[in-house]
């Protein structure tokens, strides 16, 4: 267990909730910072999530095994046969099912349009939320038809024979290996749960009411409790998230993406809204937000009204000046 010094060390820079990575901390006792940002990837260390740890940046592929390496190893208790277990079931999350939850962000079009394009275009910065969704939903429809996955039932066929894998590992138990403790494999797949709850696949999970009651005891247990809630730390809401704890929060406008030399803040105990203040908000937000963009717009037009009138100006004092030199030629032919 990680116990802290006053200042949080461990940042998740994250676009979407990283909750696999959320839950192996909370699983251990780390102190950590959550930094939302506004972009899914940083332009020089790639796509997010990424862990920041003092000067180390760390890929969401690596940060299950530097934590284990360097904080605490969650599966050293594991026989062989269940580390051998464990690569399996992790494989499972991050093909299978992962390339299901691409679909049911991108792929399903009545739920891109309700759901994905609308928290998009509350996240991104303008004008990238004009035109960014568009492009990642070519690239994510792209890479799923690499996968085969080219029509519902392919997806849910796939879902539905990877979530009930899933649930005959869990079984009865607590945990995926036995009633003890969690381990890595336990925040790996509480995560993709959990991203999963409000996607369409969710009507293919929800068949394994083990697998559902498995993921509201880890919430119950580990997100819920102060005693947790009080070793994290956030920047600010995530739009795509229903919580620090798991109320319905929301992230109130554009984060720019942190910089290393940037000071954590202490752990601050975060503010639960409700769904009318929420709701509130945004309408506020928009209506500021459409109000720039009208002044940008009355602004550009008065400076291109100004400048054609100018150049006009300019033309017409030429046209004048001509005139008068062709005159003044006149005049010296008929002298």
């Amino acid at each position: 267990m990680d116990s802290s010094n006053g200042r949080d060390k461990v940042v998740i820079l994250q676009f979407r909730p990283a909750w696999d990575v959320q839950a192996y901390l909370r699983f251990c006792g780390i102190r950590h910072h959550i930094e939302n940002c506004s972009l899914p990837r940083v332009e020089t260390t790639g796509k997010l999530p990424q862990l920041r740890d003092a000067n180390c940046l760390i890929p969401a592929t690596d940060i299950f095994d530097f934590l284990s390496a360097k904080y605490v190893n969650m599966d050293k208790r594991l026989s062989e046969l269940e580390k051998a277990q464990t690569t399996s079931l992790r494989s499972l999350i991050l093909n299978d099912l992962e390339y299901a939850l691409q679909w049911s962000y991108w792929g399903d079009d009545e739920h891109y349009v309700r759901e994905t394009k609308k928290s998009l275009g509350l996240l991104l910065p303008f004008p990238l939320n004009m035109f960014l969704p568009w492009y990642m939903r070519r690239q994510a429809k792209a890479r799923l038809n690499s996968k085969d996955m080219k029509s519902e039932d392919d997806v849910r066929q796939i879902a539905k024979r990877s979530y009930e894998s899933l649930s005959l590992a869990l079984g009865q138990k607590v945990w995926m290996f036995g009633d003890e403790a969690p381990t890595s494999i336990d925040a790996l797949v509480f995560g993709h749960l959990m991203l999963a709850m409000n996607e369409p696949i969710s009507e293919e999970m929800n068949r394994f009411p083990n697998l559902i009651r498995y993921c509201d005891n880890i919430r119950k247990t580990y997100f819920e409790p102060e005693k947790f809630n009080q070793l994290v730390s956030m920047n600010y809401r995530n739009a795509f998230s229903e919580s620090l704890g798991f109320k319905a929060v929301m992230k109130t406008g554009p984060m720019p993406i942190p910089l290393a030399s940037k000071r954590i803040p202490e752990v601050v105990k975060a503010e639960i809204e409700t769904e009318v203040d929420l709701k509130k908000k945004l309408e506020k937000q928009e209506f500021h937000r459409n109000s720039k963009y009208f002044a940008a717009v009355s602004a550009f037009i008065f400076v291109g009204y100004y400048i054609l009138q100018s150049v006009q100006f300019v033309l017409e004092d030429e046209d004048l000046e001509n005139e008068y030199a062709e005159l003044d030629s006149y005049g010296d032919e008929t002298e």
